[in-house]
């Protein structure tokens, strides 16, 4: 009885709606619905972000991802700088010819406003338990190793110390950074993402913000386009399967079928003349075997259709991995064929 009231209830909340300027609104758990037009800012702010920290793999909250977005703007003139003496010269900047990494020898220092992040003052205090929480952050990057040069996933923190005032009336706080990982803020040899400050910080989940920053990228968004004609390329080569199957296996029913027909010929007229019987029984085959070419060459046939499906639609994988198989078969083929073959070349 109880569940029942509480599947009741539980049904009456879901089905509670309101009327807002003549449209009916579903009440719904989490934010509310504000109905309000999404309108971009009148003076956008353009942050430009390193690739590899837009792909950086990290388990950060909404607010943690707002200071990240703040450690960008601050350094913006930079990254820069970086991209600048990419397009010059093919690679981001020596670190050693920034003023930033002069200024400071051992780690890189960075002062944020709690404005920066907007936040209201009430929230503050939710901040600065995210900083603290920001530092003991394990993330990975997706980096070249320095000794080897392979691809590799480098596996550090971002921050090594938080400096948080504790007068109450405070209005910011400062991050330090090594600065190994104060170049990979900074290093653009992989691309970088442009976006807008106020549409990133005006959203309220983080996985909202990270999916901005990949559709904003000028590198991920073509890998994303290309994988998904790739994809849509596979599905219609695929698709065609059937239709051509039908087709080749057409064709060799039919051609199956003369092989039939003409292999009871040649019995039947083996049968009515003696001379071609004797020459049928001494054949070395042990006949003419019409039946069984034509079905091999029906079986083989079946196995173009990937190959004749790629040239209808232009596409890869689909055809290599049978051509690999086919491929494996006439190894295997061989394999089992060349004992035979030895031993007929040793007897002659």
């Amino acid at each position: 009885m109880v569940n029942r009231e509480i599947k009741v209830r539980k049904r009456a909340v879901k089905e509670e709606k309101e009327e807002i300027d003549g449209e009916i609104v579903r009440i719904r758990k989490g934010h509310p619905r504000t109905n309000l037009p999404v309108e971009l800012p009148e003076n956008p702010t353009w942050l430009k972000q390193p690739n590899v920290v837009t792909l950086m793999a990290g388990d950060f909250k909404t607010v943690q991802i707002r200071i990240l977005i703040a450690v960008i703007e601050k350094l913006q003139n930079v990254i820069e700088l970086s991209i600048q003496h990419l397009d010059k010269y093919g690679t981001s900047i020596p670190c050693e010819q920034l003023s930033l990494f002069q200024e400071y020898s051992d780690r890189i220092r960075v002062d944020i406003a709690y404005r920066d992040l907007g936040v209201s003052p009430d929230q503050y205090k939710e901040v600065k338990s995210m900083v603290r929480k920001l530092i003991s952050i394990p993330v990975e990057f997706d980096v070249k190793d320095p000794i080897t040069g392979e691809e590799s996933w480098a596996i550090t923190g971002l921050f090594t110390k938080a400096n948080i005032p504790k007068t109450p009336y405070s209005r910011g706080f400062s991050l330090e950074m090594d600065r190994e990982v104060a170049k990979v803020f900074i290093n653009v040899d992989r691309g970088f993402t442009r976006y807008i400050k106020e549409i990133a910080l005006r959203a309220q989940s983080r996985y909202t913000i990270r999916m901005y920053m990949l559709i904003s990228s000028k590198k991920v968004l073509p890998a994303f386009r290309d994988a998904y004609i790739q994809w849509i390329a596979r599905f219609v080569s695929v698709s065609l399967y059937s239709c051509i199957a039908y087709i080749v296996l057409s064709i060799s029913l039919v051609v199956m079928q003369y092989g039939i027909e003409r292999e009871i010929e040649i019995l039947e007229y083996a049968l009515r003349n003696e001379a071609a019987f004797v020459m049928y029984v001494g054949m070395t085959s042990g006949g003419v075997n019409s039946f069984l070419l034509t079905a091999l060459l029906g079986a083989f046939s079946m196995l173009t259709i990937p190959f004749v499906s790629t040239w209808i639609v232009s596409t890869t994988g689909v055809g290599q991995a049978v051509g690999g198989m086919v491929g494996g078969a006439a190894i295997a083929t061989k394999a089992v064929a060349a004992p035979a073959t030895g031993g007929a070349s040793a007897a002659m």
